[in-house]
């Protein structure tokens, strides 16, 4: 199974432009090495978006641990999000 990401927006506050580049550097093989770690078979199939909510970290927190962070908190929403190979909502037993 190939697991693609067209696309990841992130609004980085309060981060200087040095940081923030830095971040973009590193979050690429950060997410790669995290998604590695999943059980594939386990996430939904079609993700259109995510809200990974926000976080307050404190000044001078560097790159790396802030790119960390970002991956940690978009690994754990799709380890949140129903697979698809999940039964069907409504079964008998919630009825």
């Amino acid at each position: 199974m190939s697991l693609e990401i067209e696309r990841l927006a992130i609004t980085l506050q309060g981060v200087s432009p040095d940081t923030g580049g830095r971040i973009a550097d590193l979050l690429g093989g950060i997410l790669t090495r995290r998604l590695s770690e999943l059980d594939r078979d386990a996430l939904a199939a079609d993700i259109e978006q995510a809200d990974l909510g926000s976080v307050e970290v404190s000044a001078g927190t560097d790159a790396r641990a802030l790119a960390e962070l970002i991956a940690g908190r978009l690994i754990d929403w799709l380890e949140r999000q129903p697979s698809g190979d999940s039964p069907a909502q409504g079964t008998q037993e919630e009825q």
